[in-house]
C-alpha cells in the first residue's frame, strides 16, 4: 500500500514538474520571439529559452557542489556538557519549519526502547507503559503519567537557517538542541546540512523517483547524502533517523 501511495504521488508530481517546466520555456520564447522581431533576428525566440535554460542548469549543478563540499565539514552530533542529575526523560519543544512540513523529530523510540520513562510532547506527556509480555521487546506507550515528576531536559528543534550565499542555493541548515532543564546548558546539538525544497524539490523528486527525494541531507543520521527524514519505513535512511534521534539524546543525558 505504501508504495502504491508513493506511486500516486510521483505520478502528480511528474505533471507538476512538466507544467513547472513548460511555463517559464513558453514564457521566455515569447520574449526572445518579441525581441527578434524588433531586431531583426527570429532565432532569438531560441536563443533566449537555451540561456535561460543553461543558466538555471548552471545554478542547479552549482549549488549541489556547493552542498557536497559542505558535508564533508558538517559534524553531526556534539556533546557539550553533562547534565545536573541524571534525566528520566525530555520534553520536545519548537515548531513545524513552514517549507519543510513536520516536527523533525522522533521521541517515541526512546520510550519504547526503555531509556526514558516520560516525554513531554505536542499534545501532552506520554509515559513508558508496563509489558505485558517480557518477551516483547517494545514498550508501550501509555498516557497514564504521574504528572508531578519533572522530565529534566528539552530537545528543541530550531528554524531551519538558509544559506548566507549570495546566490541563495537551496541549502538549509537544520540545527536541534538538548538542553538541561536545571541549569538551562547546552547538553548536545545535532546538525544536519539539508539541500532542496520548492521547485528543486520538484526536479530531485522526478530525478530520484518519490516525495522522499524533494529534501537530500547529510550530517546527523549520516555523513552520507540521502533522503532527508524520508516517510517510507523500509527505506534504511528512516531508520538512520530513529536511531540517530535515540543517540542524541542518551548522549544529552549521559546514558551510554
Amino acid at each position: 500500500m505504501e508504495y502504491v501511495i508513493f506511486g500516486a504521488a510521483n505520478l502528480i508530481a511528474i505533471v507538476i514538474f512538466v507544467v513547472l517546466t513548460a511555463i517559464p520555456f513558453y514564457l521566455l520564447n515569447l520574449i526572445g520571439l518579441r525581441l527578434g522581431r524588433r531586431i531583426g533576428f527570429p532565432a532569438m525566440r531560441w536563443f533566449i529559452p537555451i540561456i535561460g535554460i543553461v543558466l538555471i542548469a548552471a545554478w542547479g549543478y552549482a549549488s549541489f557542489l556547493t552542498f557536497e563540499k559542505a558535508c564533508k565539514s558538517v559534524r553531526g552530533i556534539t556533546v557539550l556538557s553533562r547534565p545536573s542529575i541524571e534525566p528520566i526523560g525530555f520534553t520536545v519543544r519548537g515548531a513545524p519549519n513552514r517549507d519543510f512540513g513536520s516536527l523533525e523529530f522522533n521521541w517515541p523510540t526512546a520510550l519504547e526502547t526503555g531509556v526514558f520513562q516520560l516525554v513531554d510532547a505536542e499534545g501532552g506527556r506520554r509515559c513508558r507503559g508496563k509489558k505485558e509480555n517480557e518477551g516483547y521487546p517494545i514498550f508501550p506507550i501509555t498516557r497514564e503519567c504521574d504528572l508531578s515528576l519533572k522530565t529534566g531536559m528539552a530537545v528543541n528543534v530550531l528554524p531551519h537557517r538558509a544559506s548566507s550565499l549570495w546566490w541563495t542555493p537551496p541549502i538549509f541548515e537544520a540545527e536541534i538542541e538538548v538542553r538541561d532543564l536545571e541549569s538551562g546548558r547546552i547538553l548536545a546539538k545535532a546538525t544536519d546540512l539539508v539541500f532542496g525544497g520548492g521547485l528543486t524539490g520538484k526536479y530531485l523528486r522526478l530525478l530520484w523517483g518519490d516525495q522522499d527525494f524533494e529534501r537530500l541531507s547529510c550530517g546527523f543520521s549520516s555523513p552520507g547524502i540521502g533522503p532527508w527524514r524520508p516517510s517510507l519505513t523500509s527505506r534504511p535512511r528512516f531508520s538512520e533517523y530513529l536511531q540517530a534521534d535515540l543517540r542524541l539524546i542518551k548522549l544529552a543525558a549521559g546514558k551510554q
